[in-house]
């Protein structure tokens, strides 16, 4: 017995003398910029660990000679490295080298909780700051462009008053939901959004979710969600700056500066930031039409933004952003007045974002409040050689909060719940200044919501089943309208007030979805959901001119709702590229139409029809989309996406025998096909990307009557960055619509054509 207890000491002590061996080492960039929180792991032997904030990493007790070393940092290549120790102590410097294009996984707005896109039984896109860089990119809803189903409207490039983005088949932004870092964006007094206060530099990635989502986010979700999601500042202290110049005298600037004294999880990160921008712009009349009072349409605007947050430990942070924005954009006309016919606007946007996690549960509370002030100034001769002078001035508010919780039961078993709240009012001048005119109208709209949402993983994640379920109630309430000595320039026989009575609604959506996972990297999903679209505040209280006729308040407007089927497959990271496809069937109700009431008023220019937005019959969707992505080598990348909608409407219920049937017609404003292919290269030399985009004809009013013609756009960037020891220089070049292709939109003007910026950007590390 003693013999076998000696023997056992024995060898004991001869495995712990054997020798051991530990490798250290340094993880940087190109630029010798330390990567913290890079991966570092030995294969097949469980030892890993992952670089500090300097860059430096450690691993101890490896117990062969030759063993291979592998690091991973996101947007950097992966690297493998061979490892034959001589001595017990390896050092070694590793240099990482940044990725050609990034595969997505993670989003967060698909369910409000961290999911791989792959396992989210949708169809979701994520575009990342990577893809930004490398694309000709003017403006935050340019970098859109690129996601299947997703049309964007700035037919006159960056002098466009606003942007117009829609999905699935379905016109007017109104019924697509735009979140900025998961606060609403549309005002609820129009839908829209002011997407020029948007920096694109400052956009870590955008998340987009297609098909009805009001049965999580409630409001506008009727075609989709964006998630619009901004970067936090790095480690240490950072700046940045830009300067450009192009076509049509634009030039312009931006900057920023950047803190993050995070330690151990706990301190304080900052950033400020600002941009400028200016342009001479273009005459957007066809040249036929042109006559003495029509001019270059110009801009002028200005930005600044800041954002303080505090991180109180792991997974648990308090954030508040604001945001200024103010421009001039010219309306393309001059008679008299110094600046002409001028758009301006001034919004102001604070919002507040609480995240904490306590054991399983996810806890995020959120406040937001939104100011704009848009002031017109119309000038012009009219068909008699009269001359008009209308200003108006529009003040509109929106604020709201929202909780929202998500309890981790299992692994596999996520139950969210939440409310939220958002008030929007709207209070407008008209003053006609070249006669008696006075009109005034303004609202109050108040929304609450209630949801569940119950996701589960079963059959060994085989299938999961996601199931939701929310309520909204709407409320309309203080609708007036007043005119003052009227002419027949408002239309109004006598001077007129009305006091809106309330109207309240309420809106129920479901939401059941399917998902089989094949393996790990394919599945395939059914969807079924509902989504709705509130009346907007002018429609209920506004009565006025409108490009179309003239327009009467209809405070008695309802929501209107749709309802999707659908079914998708995904392949994730095969052969590194990814894919996903989808067709769907969509039916709406109580679409909101531009009805006419079967009167004409003279308004002193000529004789415009009566309208008055109503909940109108059915609408017929029934669409496809594709998409892909991936890494050709380590430095091309291609990717690109296709959408087939076919969108008419089904029902229409005539309220006046004057009206012309559209059953059967195409909905106004949407492209049955839209194509985007890219193709890019990306290395320590060079970074260029071209893309092509095809946009299909489509109708431009709901009778059918106006065809818009189908155009091809190719869109060219170059971009070069040299590193030096604190800072890096990159001197760029983006050319949209480099083929010159002029193109009519669906008021009758034209789009600027080519249009080349030119400019420098530089970092401070």
């Amino acid at each position: 017995m003693k013999l076998y207890l000696v023997l056992f000491l024995m060898l004991c002590i001869s495995l712990s003398i054997r020798a051991q061996y530990s490798v250290v080492g340094k993880i940087s960039d190109t630029r010798q910029i330390a990567l913290e929180g890079a991966t570092v792991y030995i294969s097949g032997h469980k030892k890993g660990t992952i670089s500090d904030s300097l860059g430096y990493f450690k691993i101890k007790n490896i117990l062969y000679d030759t063993c291979t070393l592998n690091i991973s940092f996101v947007g950097y290549r992966d690297t493998s490295i061979a490892l034959k120790f001589s001595d017990q102590l390896m050092n070694i410097d590793i240099q990482m080298h940044k990725a050609s294009y990034v595969l997505k996984d993670i989003v967060v707005s698909a369910t409000r909780t961290p999911r791989k896109i792959i396992n989210i039984p949708a169809a979701v896109t994520s575009i990342s700051a990577k893809e930004i860089e490398i694309r000709p990119i003017n403006n935050a809803d340019d970098i859109l462009r690129s996601a299947s189903n997703v049309f964007v409207n700035r037919s006159w490039g960056i002098f466009s008053k606003n942007s117009t983005v829609t999905m699935r088949g379905l016109n007017g932004s109104a019924r697509t939901l735009i979140l900025l870092d998961g606060s609403p964006l549309n005002k609820l007094s129009g839908g829209s959004i002011n997407w020029h206060m948007l920096d694109p530099e400052k956009i870590e990635r955008i998340e987009i979710i297609k098909g009805p989502s009001s049965a999580l986010y409630g409001r506008n979700a009727m075609g989709g969600v964006i998630n619009i999601i901004r970067k936090k500042p790095p480690k240490g202290t950072t700046a940045r700056l830009k300067t450009y110049g192009g076509t049509y005298g634009t030039l312009g600037e931006e900057g920023e500066i950047t803190g993050n004294l995070i330690q151990d999880n706990k301190g304080l990160y900052w950033s400020v930031s600002e941009f400028y921008r200016k342009g001479k712009g273009y005459i957007y009349v066809p040249l036929e039409m042109i006559d003495s009072t029509d001019k270059e349409l110009y801009l002028s605007e200005i930005n600044a933004s800041s954002l303080i947050g505090y991180k109180f430990g792991d997974n648990h942070t308090l954030e508040v952003t604001y945001d200024f924005y103010d421009d001039k954009r010219g309306r393309g006309s001059q008679v008299y007045e110094e600046d002409g016919g001028y758009f301006k606007q001034r919004t102001n946007y604070t919002n507040l974002n609480y995240y904490n996690k306590i054991g399983k549960t996810d806890i995020n509370f959120n406040i937001f409040h939104q100011n704009e002030l848009y002031y017109t100034q119309n000038e012009k001769i009219n068909n008699y050689g009269e001359y008009r002078l209308q200003l108006t001035d529009t003040r509109k508010n929106d604020l709201g909060s929202g909780l929202y919780i998500s309890h981790h039961f299992t692994k596999n078993h996520i139950v969210t719940a939440g409310t939220d709240f958002s008030y929007g009012d709207v209070n407008s001048l008209d003053t006609y200044l070249t006669s008696s005119d006075v009109l005034e109208y303004n609202g109050k709209l108040n929304y609450y919501g209630f949801y569940l949402q119950d996701d589960i993983t079963f059959f060994r994640d085989k299938l999961n089943l996601i199931s939701g379920l929310r309520a909204d109630f709407s409320e309309f309430y203080d609708g007036h309208l007043a005119v003052q000595d009227p002419t027949s320039r408002t239309g109004f026989a006598e001077d007129t007030e009305e006091n809106f009575g309330e109207n309240k609604w309420n809106s129920i959506n479901p939401k059941l979805a399917l998902q089989y996972n094949l393996d790990k990297k394919m599945n395939i999903y059914l969807s079924y959901g509902q989504g709705f679209t509130p009346p907007k505040l002018d429609d209920l209280c506004k009565s006025g001119r409108i490009n179309k006729g003239f327009k009467i308040a209809n405070p008695e407007l309802g929501p209107e709702k749709l309802t999707n089927y659908e079914m998708g497959i995904k392949f994730d990271k095969i052969k590194n590229f990814s894919m996903q496809a989808a067709a769907y069937y969509s039916i709406g109700k109580d679409i909101h139409y531009f009805v006419a009431t079967g009167d004409y008023i003279d308004t002193g220019d000529e004789l415009r029809p009566m309208l008055k937005r109503q909940n109108i019959g059915k609408v017929e969707i029934k669409g496809a989309e594709f998409s892909f992505t991936g890494n050709i080598t380590h430095e091309i990348y291609i990717t690109g996406s296709y959408a087939y909608n076919h969108s008419i409407v089904l029902e229409y219920e005539q309220k006046d025998s004057s009206n012309t049937d559209i059953t059967g017609m195409y909905l106004n404003e949407i492209s049955p096909h839209v194509s985007f292919l890219e193709l890019g290269f990306r290395n320590e030399i060079i970074n260029v990307s071209a893309n092509w985009q095809f946009i299909d004809k489509q109708w431009v009013d709901e009778t059918n009557t106006q065809l818009l013609e189908s155009y091809h756009l190719i869109n060219v960037h170059i971009s070069k960055e040299f590193n030096l020891q604190s800072f890096s220089i990159s001197p760029y070049l983006d050319v949209q619509n480099i083929l010159d292709k002029i193109y009519i939109d669906r008021k009758g003007y034209l789009s600027p054509g080519r249009f080349i910026i030119g400019g420098l950007k530089i970092k401070f590390n």
